[in-house]
Formats: structure tokens, sequence, C-alpha cells
């Protein structure tokens, strides 16, 4: 994989996927992030299994391919280069170099096989919302969100778009509907 990338764009990649990352994992792969290039795009796409974020942006692709390396490495390397485009080679054994001015950095990483496999999703059961529509729902529904108290972390946000009112669980819930 050979490909020569905007810092801006890099970095607008790796922030929308960073936070699905989790530090402390048993399987290493699920700290890297998958980086393919094809045409003139790339692909980020990290997960924890539960959560999968994937983000394209735009990028000269000289060879097209597919690696992983650990994200938050990277995501370090790319914000402190000071020059505007970087080049990002990867060899036959995932050692990624990258280059930026006068500064030079090698990842080691791992094979793309070894990322676990995204779901699959049917067409049928699709469902395209703007975001300006997505936030609104969810500032409608954001008083059902339990926290506690220390940590402020979310419990259960519940959904359900179709069918019975009540949670049978016993959780507060609401749902919202989109106008259009």
């Amino acid at each position: 994989m050979n490909l020569t990338i905007a810092k801006d764009q890099i970095i607008a990649g790796l922030q929308a996927v960073q936070n699905v990352v989790s530090t402390r994992t048993t399987l290493p792969i699920l700290s890297n992030v998958l980086m393919r290039a094809e045409k003139d795009r790339v692909e980020f796409t990290a997960t924890d299994l539960d959560v999968s974020v994937t983000c394209s942006v735009e990028a000269k692709v000289g060879k097209a391919g597919a690696t992983t390396v650990p994200v938050k490495k990277l995501f370090g390397i790319v914000r402190e280069l000071n020059g505007g485009e970087i080049e990002i080679e990867t060899d036959e054994k995932n050692v990624t170099s990258i280059r930026s001015g006068s500064s030079f950095f090698k990842i080691h990483g791992l094979g793309a096989d070894e990322f676990p496999p995204l779901p699959k999703f049917k067409d049928d059961k699709k469902v395209v919302l703007t975001q300006e529509t997505v936030r609104a729902m969810l500032k409608k529904t954001s008083f059902a969100v339990f926290y506690r108290r220390i940590a402020l972390c979310p419990q259960r946000h519940f959904h359900q778009p179709q069918g019975r009112k009540n949670d049978p669980r016993g959780h507060r819930r609401t749902t919202p509907r989109a106008r259009g």
C-alpha cells in the first residue's frame, strides 16, 4: 500500500474512529485501525466487537492495499507532524512507514485479514436519516437516559422503532418521530 494524504484529512479520519478503540483489550487487533486504500480514498475502520465505526477520506493512492496499525500511536505521530502532506507506505510484513518533511516513522502493524469482519446489513432493513433528524430525535429522548451520579456515563437508551409502547424491563422510554 502506498498513498499520500493531507494532514487534516488523516486527522479527521482517525478522530472519527479512534474513540471506539479500547486501550485494554485481550485481542491486540482491536487496538488497531484498519486502513484500506482504494482509488482516491482511504477508509479507516475501528471496532470493539460491539460498536464499529468506518470513515472514508480523500487521498492520492499510488498502490491499493490494506493493513492495520495501532490507532493511538498513529494518531499521536500524525498530530505532531509539521508538514501538510503525509506519505504512508506499507510493506508485505505490515510495517508502515510515515514520512512528512524531514520526519520519518515506522509502525509495526498486523495483517488486514486478522481484522474482525464487519456485519453485513440487508438493504431492505436500511434506514437513512439526516444528521439534523438524528440530533433532534436524540434531544427529544435524552431525558430518558439514566446517568450514574459519579461517572456520568449513560446506562441505557432503549429505542424500539415500532411495536409496544411500554418497555418490558420497566425502564423509562420515549419514541421520537421524525417529520418529513
